[in-house]
C-alpha cells in the first residue's frame, strides 16, 4: 500500500512549490531562506497559494467554460488539459 505523499520542488533561489504544475508565482509556497520550512509545509498541506486554492476550489467544467474551445481539434490528456486551463486562469 503506498500512501500519497505530496512533493514540493525547490528552485536555484530557494522558492518552493508543488508539484502538482508550474513554478510560477501563483503557486509558490514560500522562500526556504526567509519563510522557513514550518510556513512551507504549513502552505503546501493547508493549500494556500493562490494556484491550490484556485485548483480546489473552480470546477473543472467552469475552466472549459471559459478557456475551451469547443471547435478545438488539438488532443489532450485530462491532466494536460486541466494543466493549460489552470495555466490561463493565472
Amino acid at each position: 500500500m503506498s500512501a500519497n505523499i505530496p512533493s514540493i520542488w525547490v528552485d536555484a533561489d530557494l522558492n518552493m512549490y508543488p508539484n502538482i504544475a508550474e513554478p510560477t508565482e501563483w503557486w509558490r509556497l514560500g522562500n526556504l531562506k526567509t519563510d522557513g520550512v514550518g510556513a512551507i509545509i504549513k502552505a503546501s498541506r493547508d493549500e494556500t497559494s493562490p494556484g491550490m486554492v484556485a485548483n480546489r476550489s473552480i470546477p473543472i467544467r467552469e475552466l472549459a467554460k471559459r478557456y475551451g474551445d469547443p471547435g478545438s481539434t488539438k488532443l489532450y490528456e485530462k491532466d494536460d488539459l486541466i494543466s493549460r486551463f489552470m495555466h490561463q486562469c493565472q
